[in-house]
């Protein structure tokens, strides 16, 4: 990486940024925007509780029998990953980011709607989405 003369910066030996390491967004690392992180090795985990309610509270709701809502899950989850310019496992683990939060999904007409809200050292994130990332 270095300056230009009108002050723009250039990063060299970079992974192209369509197809290196990204971590940020829904599918990983939640509490971060979308390829906030970006580089050509990665190290991520994660960890999910799932927990499915036995009481659907508009199961008796004649209006909202449209919806077909089959159940609801709570969820609590957190994640570590970190990006880094080569495979070393100091450099990968040195700085992890981390994020965490909460989620619901519901089971409707065969889908899964989820959203989930995202803490991290950068602020809050809320997704909205159509079934699962994975």
């Amino acid at each position: 990486m270095f300056k230009t003369p009108n002050g723009s910066t250039v990063i060299t030996d970079a992974a192209p940024y369509n197809e290196g390491a990204t971590l940020g967004g829904f599918k990983r690392m939640k509490g971060y925007d979308f390829y906030r992180f970006h580089d050509k090795a990665a190290i991520y985990a994660t960890a999910e509780y799932r927990h499915t309610l036995k009481y659907n509270p508009i199961e008796d709701v004649q209006w909202l029998k449209f919806l077909k809502l089959d159940w609801f899950q709570l969820v609590a989850f957190a994640e570590a990953g970190r990006v880094a310019p080569e495979y070393d496992f100091g450099t990968l683990t040195d700085d992890i980011k981390f994020d965490y939060g909460v989620g619901l999904r519901a089971m409707m007409a065969g889908l899964v709607v989820r959203t989930d809200l995202a803490i991290s050292d950068e602020g809050t994130n809320m997704w909205v989405m159509v079934d699962h990332p994975f």
